[in-house]
């Protein structure tokens, strides 16, 4: 289904009570869950290194050697046991033999992540009275995935977690993941690959393909070249627009960006002081 809405075979969808109608593609684009299912829904055709391949990348190598075997995965559970609220609904739950991973996911052009949210999910988890039971685990990772705000890596929780659980937050941006897949699908063989294939073609259908990074240091060594004059200034204006106009807008790529700030933080340039 992947390969035929990315080449464009899979026809249109009529919109209710309308002359208009969409491309598959664009419903696609427009459902976080479509890309929930296509990415996840697969794991469970993985062998245990490839699941393990594809948690380093959602939680670093380090905690991915301790989940254990993948167990289970559920979608969209609906947790009705916390006080207060008829039920709340994470992305997706993994068990593992040592912990559970909630993932909430946002896709490039969707909503932000939000604190609250990741709260209510962990206090409704919690209150299913699972975590820490006697033979459950009491690990939990918590995957923050998509417009996490340039927030990349491990976070603390400005909230206090239910007793008893013990639980790491992971940030993590697209860019970084969809620069991953690609050597993944090169270098895995059978099921794996397939696995890995057909998130690329996910990734394709949100603007997510393999794009190599931004570097600054090019950036830097071709400014050197360019001269300060006001002449060359406005021919090279002209270039400089028409340049744009044949690239995609910097709405379609914003977690480009996160990548950007992040290099700038790393990689600070000092001005040599005018004598």
């Amino acid at each position: 289904m992947l390969t035929t809405i990315s080449r464009g075979k899979a026809g249109r969808v009529a919109i209710p009570g309308s002359d208009e109608s969409l491309s598959w593609r664009d419903v696609f684009r427009r459902n976080e869950d479509l890309l929930t299912g296509a990415l996840f829904s697969r794991m469970r055709f993985l062998s245990p290194h490839g699941v393990q391949q594809v948690m380093a990348l959602l939680l670093g190598q380090a905690q991915a050697t301790t989940l254990g075997d993948l167990e289970s995965i559920e979608f969209w559970p609906r947790l009705d046991k916390l006080p207060g609220r008829k039920w709340v609904e994470p992305d997706v739950l993994m068990r593992f033999s040592e912990a559970y991973v909630l993932v909430e996911l946002k896709p490039p052009f969707g909503g932000g992540q939000s604190i609250k949210q990741w709260k209510a999910e962990v206090d409704a988890l919690a209150a299913e009275g699972e975590l820490g039971e006697a033979g459950d685990p009491s690990a939990l990772h918590f995957v923050a995935l998509g417009n996490t705000g340039c927030r990349d890596g491990e976070l603390e929780l400005p909230f206090e977690l239910p007793e008893g659980i013990e639980m790491t937050v992971h940030a993590r941006e697209w860019g970084p993941i969809s620069r991953a897949v690609p050597q993944l699908a090169e270098t895995s063989k059978g099921g794996d690959a397939a696995v890995f294939s057909d998130w690329l073609e996910a990734f394709a259908l949100f603007g997510l393909e393999d794009q190599p990074p931004i570097e600054w240091l090019t950036i830097v060594s071709w400014m050197d070249d360019k001269a300060l004059s006001l002449d060359e200034a406005r021919s090279t204006y002209e270039s400089f627009k028409t340049a744009l106009l044949l690239r995609p807008r910097f709405s379609e790529h914003v977690e480009r960006w996160c990548d950007l700030v992040s290099f700038s933080q790393q990689h600070t340039m000092e001005l040599p002081q005018w004598k």
